[in-house]
């Protein structure tokens, strides 16, 4: 696979999976959701530099209307060239050159925020994983509300807990697989064990919560 190919289906996979988050997903009105207003508030909740927060910018800073409805109907939802250009009365030729011009945008910030490289000597295009991992490091302060929470909780305790909740909140953040989870965090598997238990103890969502309110 040539390296245009390979970088644009990495975005493409980014761009799908972030379609498919429920805030995205679930979405009500279309035209609260192509609005601008929207799209703010997406990056503004967003961590920083990471791919959501690119995505949401873009979406919010470098879109109209008219783009939002097409990158929606193209990379979230995934419909087909055809049904895309008789719902936004635009030609095929259109159509494809829109895609791609996108794309090429997303490439350049993934590279910019140091979330993806491209060697065109070498002919490859990959994902900074290193960036991911940085961009999901839990603070001293997350931890002790954490801590809490776990308090007598029916899970086991570990040397590697922290690290542990680390990565799922990376995977949960990024809206990626569990087997594309950065290879810094371990094994994916067990992480996702980890999160299963979580769950079903009932306290992963009061973690959410407890990471996201106590940020600073």
């Amino acid at each position: 696979m040539n390296i245009y190919k390979q970088k644009h289906r990495a975005v493409k996979e980014r761009l799908k999976r972030y379609g498919q988050k429920p805030n995205i997903s679930d979405k009500k009105e279309a035209d609260l959701f192509y609005g601008t207003d929207f799209w703010v508030r997406c990056f503004l909740a967003e961590p920083p530099q990471t791919w959501d927060w690119i995505i949401a910018g873009y979406m919010a800073f470098w879109c109209g209307r008219e783009a939002r409805e097409f990158i929606d109907c193209m990379f979230f939802r995934e419909l087909s060239a055809l049904r895309i250009c008789k719902r936004m009365h635009i030609s095929e030729r259109t159509c494809y050159i829109w895609r791609e011009f996108i794309l090429n945008d997303f490439t350049g910030f993934a590279v910019q925020f140091s979330l993806a490289e491209i060697d065109i000597t070498n002919g490859y295009f990959e994902e900074n994983e290193a960036a991911c991992t940085f961009a999901f490091e839990i603070t001293d302060r997350q931890w002790s509300a954490v801590e809490k929470i776990l308090g007598s909780a029916a899970v086991y305790r570990s040397d590697k807990l922290r690290k542990e909740i680390e990565a799922i909140t990376a995977v949960k953040s990024a809206n990626i697989a569990w087997r594309d989870m950065p290879k810094t965090y371990g094994a994916w598997k067990t992480v996702y064990n980890r999160y299963n238990e979580l769950c079903k103890a009932g306290i992963w969502t009061e973690i959410e919560a407890a990471l996201r309110e106590n940020r600073k």
